[in-house]
């Protein structure tokens, strides 16, 4: 996600990451890297380029009572500044006798400045879901339930844009966080 690998936090699954947990919602790029070993997905995380507001607003519904929120708000500033601020919230509440809602919340922020040569930039996501037990017929899921959150924050530091520079460089630092219950 934004040139950082997200490593697999989850102990009950040491070698695979949670997909589940993968801000797709929040991708602008999603780019698929096939090699001998393994598959690479590079996301590029939503970005404002405008100086005019941009907001977006989404909601879903479906059977089971799934509800889908998400909501986008960007401002690029005459300055170089820049703010962006998302929202996605995922739930399911089915009938009380197939068993416990389950939920899926991520949060996004940036800000930065961008100058001519130089910019930097500074961003946060978190993504934290509680999944039930689920029950159906007189069995329980296989699949035990889960309350998860996952920080991730980069502080980004460039020289001119990889995108439109031939010369350019960045600095990444990224920590990560992730509990679960």
């Amino acid at each position: 996600v934004d040139g950082v690998e997200w490593d697999a936090l989850d102990p009950r699954a040491p070698d695979f990451l949670d997909l589940s947990q993968v801000p797709l919602w929040m991708a602008e790029d999603v780019t698929i890297e096939r090699t001998a070993l393994e598959i690479r997905a590079h996301l590029r995380t939503w970005r404002a380029v405008r100086t005019d507001d941009y907001t977006r607003t989404d909601i879903g519904t479906g059977d089971q009572q799934t509800n889908l929120y998400r909501a986008f708000y960007g401002k690029r500033m005459q300055r170089g500044g820049a703010l962006q601020l998302g929202a996605q919230q995922y739930s399911t509440t089915p009938p009380s006798y197939l068993g416990a809602s389950a939920d899926q919340l991520g949060l996004m922020a940036r800000v930065g400045w961008a100058g001519r040569d130089f910019s930097i930039d500074g961003f946060i996501g978190r993504v934290s879901r509680n999944r039930g037990i689920i029950r159906a017929f007189g069995r329980t899921d296989s699949i035990a339930g889960v309350d998860s959150k996952r920080t991730t924050g980069m502080l980004r530091v460039g020289y001119r844009d990889p995108d439109t520079s031939a010369v350019w460089a960045q600095v990444v630092a990224s920590p990560t966080t992730y509990n679960f219950k």
